[in-house]
């Protein structure tokens, strides 16, 4: 199945498409095209436009987009004294802000310079800029890179040799430059450099930067990694409007001992019509590959970065809603619970005020003028207490008899289990009368005489004798004495 993505790369004067196709692991540069931008009547979404509409460009196909260089600072970090975060960083770069993502480049071979790291910031107002500037005209945006990466990218591609080992890449726009250092797949730090654009932008018209200035920004950016001179033969990669610089070449050999490769865009890519390509595609190229074959070189996808940004925020707003229901929740359970809870006293208090008025009913049914029953209850309580301080003087000036319990006392204790059974027994204030039986009428005579004995007793009268069996059934009326005080 063949896969296409078409690589856009737009510099100050102009925008440089390429399209790629992938089949397996070869690729194929099928489409290229270059749209000036240096007039006002020069329209970029027409330019876009005319990719799909003019130049046979697929319509499906996804794109590729390069960010501006202007947009664009790196910070090359070490790791083995600090892990610093994108948030620790926020202060080391000109742009700061919610409108800036910070993105730490991962590093995809550990075994060199597993302590090192590569900082990037982008500025948010660009990225969008692009982003809906292609939804404008419909195409489908996938990956928004940097252009060093793109750089790294194509020249890999096209130069396996300079995939494996440490290696500087050079490419001139047509108003800056920029310098990397790579690493197999990584690419270790990067430069942008602006210099003044020229107002004709021919190949053959841009003048290469003076050449002990850009020797110095070489060396600048390979100690900022190594802190060491660069090594001989090292290899240099000259791409875009640098790479056919022939004096440059020489003077990067005599000065720097390096070896130089100029950038080939179709030297391991397929191409439909090799006399199209030009070396400023490289980037646009490298962008397409990028998007093809992602695993092949690191690099920093801005599109996904931004997306994580907004998911985190999303997720953080999410969570503050989530926090909110929950809150909500429990207040008003707890609402609930408090209105329960009252419903329950209520109740409660309406069953207590309904025994008490109950109670005062039964104390007082004479009672027709009801106020407050307890506070009434309590005067009917004092005046109680009042009576009985009353009785306890004048009791002792009463006759008193004996107490129920005090009458049971008396017939237990002289009562012999084994001889006499009761039955029956009523107690009054002033007479006894019990039924009970025993086993022989000797026994009744004894227990007779034994109550007789009891000096509260007044009389004991035996009444209604009937042997029934072996026992002997009879009933017994006593008569008590009242004591005086």
């Amino acid at each position: 199945m063949t896969k296409r993505c078409i690589g856009i790369d737009f510099d100050s004067s102009e925008m440089r498409a390429v399209q790629v196709a992938r089949r397996g692991d070869q690729f194929r540069l099928e489409k290229v095209h270059r749209s000036p931008l240096r007039r006002k009547s020069d329209l970029a979404p027409d330019s876009l436009r005319s990719l799909v509409r003019r130049h046979g460009f697929h319509r499906r196909a996804a794109a590729a987009v390069s960010l501006s260089n202007y947009a664009l600072f790196f910070h090359h970090i070490n790791t083995a004294s600090d892990s610093p975060t994108p948030v620790s960083m926020k202060d080391d770069f000109p742009v700061s802000g919610p409108q800036t993502i910070i993105e730490r480049y991962p590093i995809q071979d550990p075994s060199h310079h597993e302590h090192s790291a590569l900082m990037i910031a982008a500025t948010r107002i660009p990225l969008k800029q692009q982003v809906e500037l292609l939804q404008k005209v419909q195409i489908r945006c996938e990956l928004a890179e940097a252009p060093v990466f793109a750089l790294h990218a194509a020249v890999t591609a096209n130069h396996p040799e300079f995939a494996a080992g440490v290696g500087i890449i050079i490419y001139q726009g047509d108003s800056h430059i920029i310098i990397a250092v790579t690493q197999n797949k990584n690419v270790l730090t990067a430069r942008n450099i602006t210099y003044a654009p020229q107002t004709d932008t021919s190949e053959n018209s841009a003048p290469p930067p003076e050449s002990a200035a850009l020797l110095r920004e070489i060396e600048i950016t390979w100690r900022s990694v190594f802190a060491e001179k660069i090594p001989e033969k090292t290899p240099v990669v000259l791409a875009g409007r640098i790479s056919g610089k022939e004096d440059l070449q020489n003077i990067l050999q005599q000065k720097l001992l390096c070896r130089t490769i100029v950038f080939n865009p179709s030297q391991q890519v397929d191409c439909t019509d090799p006399s199209q390509l030009t070396p400023e595609l490289c980037i646009a190229e490298g962008l397409a590959l990028r998007a093809l074959s992602p695993h092949k070189t690191a690099g920093a996808n801005f599109i996904k970065a931004g997306k994580e940004t907004r998911q985190k925020k999303t997720n953080l707003k999410k969570q503050l809603y989530l926090a909110m229901i929950l809150i909500s929740a429990v207040a008003a359970a707890w609402l609930a619970g408090l209105t329960a809870r009252k419903t329950y006293l209520e109740n409660q208090y309406a069953n207590i005020k309904k025994q008490i008025t109950q109670t005062f009913g039964q104390t007082l049914p004479e009672e027709n003028i009801i106020g407050d029953e307890l506070a009434q209850l309590a005067q009917l309580d004092v005046h109680l207490k009042s009576l009985q301080s009353r009785y306890a003087k004048l009791a002792p000036l009463a006759d008193r008899t004996l107490a129920p319990l005090e009458v049971l006392h008396l017939i237990t204790i002289n009562t012999p289990n084994r001889l006499v059974r009761i039955d029956e027994l009523w107690i009054d204030p002033q007479t006894i009368r019990l039924a009970a039986y025993c086993d022989s009428f000797a026994s009744l005579d004894e227990w007779h005489k034994r109550l007789l004995k009891i000096p509260q007793f007044n009389s004991v009268e035996v009444q209604d004798r009937r042997k029934i069996s072996d026992q002997v059934h009879f009933m017994v009326i006593i008569s008590l004495i009242s004591e005086k005080y």
